[in-house]
């Protein structure tokens, strides 16, 4: 009977012994909206902005639902002479940021209506998550960004992004 029980405890042992480890279960995107209010700096050296600016930084808040909470954001862009916008941006967040880059294409490229004033002017394009850092790092994701400015100088945007963040190792 010692043999027999011997016997079965060496059997699940070594089952025991072969089982693979589990998988860490795959990181699923989450669909993350976000709205971020940003203004334009003065270049070094200026007291103002005079728009348009063909390239720059800006900062602001930023409120996201799920995921991200409320921060602040900063980006960089260039004015393509296309009227087009592209740059880079980070988000700061109380546990970690997310960074990446963005594409926007203005949607009414008409000009405006007089020398010494500076119409409305939206934009639609796309946002990349490129990474992070903290509880977002390694973060990585795509969406949609729609960009409006009442004087080329103050910004709202919207976007919607699939956001992967990978499970900590």
């Amino acid at each position: 009977m010692a043999i027999m029980a011997m016997g079965v405890l060496a059997v699940g042992v070594t089952q025991a012994m072969a089982a693979k480890p589990k998988a860490k279960p795959k990181a699923k995107p989450v669909k993350v909206t976000c709205k971020a209010s940003v203004g334009t700096m003065p270049a070094a050296g200026e007291d103002s902005v005079l728009p348009p600016v063909q390239q720059g930084s800006q900062y602001g808040a930023v409120h996201c639902a799920k995921l991200l909470g409320s921060g602040v954001q900063a980006d960089s862009f260039t004015l393509l002479d296309t009227g087009d916008l592209q740059g880079k941006y980070a988000q700061y967040f109380g546990v970690g940021t997310i960074h990446g880059t963005f594409a926007l294409t203005a949607d009414d490229t008409s000009p405006p209506s007089s020398t010494t004033t500076f119409a409305s002017v939206s934009y639609t394009g796309t946002i990349k998550v490129t990474g992070g850092t903290g509880a977002f790092k390694k973060a990585t994701g795509q969406g949609t960004l729609k960009c409006a400015s009442v004087d080329g100088v103050h910004f709202t945007c919207n976007e919607t992004v699939r956001v992967t963040v990978p499970a900590a190792s």
